[in-house]
């Protein structure tokens, strides 16, 4: 739905009144003599609304006349259906401006409402009520249905309204109610009577009549009044038998008012002062428009019909300066240079003028000189501040300077006292280790003065004596610790059994395998210390792992599981709990080892696992090449691609 080509109803609000700022936001558009809601306010981000811009013709009475409007008016656009005559783009709408309404509508197609066409709806029951002010002058009631009487407000002092009844009747039949919100967002019921009677005037986009002479005698106020929707009367015709009204000639009531006609200007006068030459006196017309030049003109014309002739304006010469007509005249000569000659002594022989004209000189060259001397003192005091700009910098310099010098001098000082103190610190502990050797040498002498003889022979006797004996004790303690430990005692193992025991677990997850494959599995676990599984995925590598060491009776605790691309050392966390059962069998799983281009993940770890330790690496078809190392290292098995045996109930066997 598009406004351009329809009359519009809406509602006018003057959003910043600072700046005189008016929009219009659509409610209602005519369609075939009805009203129908505006639905597309999308059309015209971004709250809906227009941007009413004063036209070129109502500059002046442009923000009087939007005011006087009230809260709602009429937009016609009928003798406008282009989308760019009267609704353009907003020239100042950014997103993120100030400015809300990407387009702007000229104000010379919104009209005011006729009286008494637009009515606010409310609930009966605020008859007897103070009520805020509502949005139009006239309102209708609303009872079980709407009432025809008009009500009017009058204010009262505490900013509030009351309801008062009128003698005008609104015709309920022909009136249109619709809801809406207002720019607050607070609903209202309006109700509209048909666009025949909606503007005051005629259209428009209609063809304007002749302004008709004014009246002898005013018209009573009953029938202006009543005729404000009324059209204009026609003027009676003059009977057949009437006399032939005179020409103008011959009707001795008018007068002829030449005062308006222009008179030409004197061809021998220049441009400037023909200019002068047409205005008149003060010249009263400076600065009208040309409108206001054509009604006092038509007016003229109408009193002189009437019989009241109007004076002539007293004109006179024009007023011109003195010292322009001298600068002109000599300006005139000037361009002459024959005359020049003639017109410099004619100027000397004037009384005073050359002395005037030499205290001009002396003047301007006083002014020149001035100017130089101002412009000398003013270079003389932008650097004196520079000077001194200069020398408190150089001031602030040398403080900062010193500040940095008595900074690293503190430092010094600070540093070389500390090593005063450490220095005196060492030699007192140097003191007391002499003065402790000093003591143990003054002891050592006294004993060794106290032995003489037997007693001295006696004692280094039994000090050798100790030290034999106590080499023979670390020689036979060495002899001992060097003999090898007797190996545990190693039960039979029955291959039977624990191939049966392998089938069961094996045969309890689903994967079913008989008797030669488990035999196979305990072999390459005993006699190998790395187990390479091998197949496609989903063939159970990992899961053949487990179960093995579930069927061999080792728990989850002497199970350590690295996932793939994860490298194992020998300090990692998992390792931590084999390392403290490492006489007791263990494995160690490392799945998917050639899935991701790695080092050789048996370097560093084979070497160090114990002698009851296993280690089982799962790889992928499809994955990198494994070491010669490795391949060396370990036995490899494939595991069938073929899919695990329906799961059944484990049933103890």
């Amino acid at each position: 739905m598009s406004l351009p080509g329809k009359l519009c109803i809406g509602m006018l609000e003057e959003d910043n009144p600072l700046k005189s700022f008016f929009r219009f936001k659509p409610l209602l558009t005519e369609e075939n003599g009805r009203y129908v809601p505006w639905d597309a306010d999308g059309e015209y981000p971004r709250e809906g609304c227009l941007r009413i811009v004063p036209d070129k013709n109502e500059a002046f009475h442009f923000k009087s006349r939007m005011r006087h409007m009230g809260q709602f008016c009429v937009v016609d656009l009928r003798a406008h259906p282009s989308d760019n005559d009267k609704i353009r783009p907003n020239k100042n709408y950014r997103e993120g401006s100030e400015e809300p309404n990407a387009f702007i509508l000229y104000s010379d197609v919104v009209h005011e409402a006729a009286p008494h066409t637009i009515f606010e709806v409310l609930p009966e029951a605020r008859l007897k009520e103070e009520i805020a002010p509502p949005r139009t002058l006239s309102v209708l009631l609303m009872g079980e249905a709407l009432q025809a009487a008009c009500y009017a407000w009058e204010p009262l002092p505490t900013e509030r309204v009351k309801l008062t009844p009128t003698e005008r009747v609104c015709a309920v039949d022909q009136v249109q109610t619709f809801e809406f919100k207002g720019f607050d967002g607070t609903p209202f019921t309006l109700a509209v009577l048909p666009s025949a009677v909606l503007l005051p005037t005629a259209a428009p986009y209609a063809p304007k009549a002749e302004p008709a002479a004014p009246a002898r005698q005013a018209a009573p106020a009953e029938t202006t009044a009543s005729a404000e929707t009324a059209a204009p009367a026609q003027p009676e015709k003059a009977p057949s038998d009437a006399p032939t009204a005179p020409d103008d000639a011959q009707k001795p009531w008018l007068h002829r008012d030449d005062t308006m006609l222009p008179t030409p200007p004197d061809p021998r006068l220049s441009p400037a002062q023909r200019q002068l030459a047409v205005q008149s006196g003060l010249n009263p017309r400076r600065g009208r428009s040309l409108q206001e030049l054509i009604d006092e003109k038509w007016q003229h014309s109408r009193l002189n019909q009437l019989g009241q002739p109007i004076a002539p304006i007293q004109t006179g010469a024009p007023v011109e300066s003195p010292l322009a007509s001298a600068v002109n005249a000599v300006e005139a000569v000037w361009r002459q240079p024959q005359l020049r000659e003639e017109l410099l002594r004619s100027l000397s022989g004037i009384e005073e003028f050359g002395a005037s004209l030499e205290e001009c000189r002396e003047a301007l060259r006083q002014s020149e000189i001035q100017h130089q001397l101002d412009d000398l003192e003013a270079r003389r005091l932008a650097l004196l501040s520079e000077a001194d700009h200069l020398t408190l910098e150089n001031a602030e310099l040398r403080r900062a300077l010193k500040q940095e010098l008595r900074r690293e001098a503190d430092g010094e000082l600070a540093e070389a006292l500390r090593g005063v103190d450490a220095a005196k610190a060492r030699r007192a502990e140097y003191e007391a280790r002499a003065d402790e050797a000093r003591a143990a040498a003054r002891d050592a002498g006294e004993a060794l003065n106290r032995m003489t003889g037997e007693a001295l022979e006696q004692q280094l006797t039994q000090f050798a004596l100790n030290e034999h004996m106590l080499e023979r004790m670390r020689l036979i303690r060495s002899e001992a610790e060097a003999l090898p430990p007797e190996p545990p005692a190693i039960q039979p193992i029955d291959l039977n059994a624990l191939a049966v025991r392998v089938m069961n677990r094996f045969d309890a997850s689903g994967f079913a395998i008989n008797r030669v494959e488990a035999l196979n599995l305990c072999v390459c676990a005993a006699l190998s210390p790395v187990l390479i599984l091998s197949g496609r995925v989903g063939s159970g590598k990992s899961r053949t792992a487990r179960m093995l060491c579930q069927a061999l009776g080792w728990e989850d605790s002497r199970l350590a599981v690295y996932g793939p691309g994860q490298t194992p050392r020998w300090d990692d966390e998992a390792l931590s709990g084999l390392r403290q059962l490492a006489d007791t069998p263990a494995l160690v799983l490392l799945e998917d080892v050639n899935l991701y281009p790695a080092p050789d993940p048996l370097f560093g770890l084979d070497a160090r696992l114990p002698a009851r330790w296993r280690l089982c690496l799962t790889v992928q078809d499809g994955g990198a090449p494994l070491s010669a190392h490795t391949l060396d290292r370990g036995f490899t098995l494939r595991l069938a691609p073929g899919a695990a045996t329906p799961w059944r109930p484990h049933t103890g066997v």
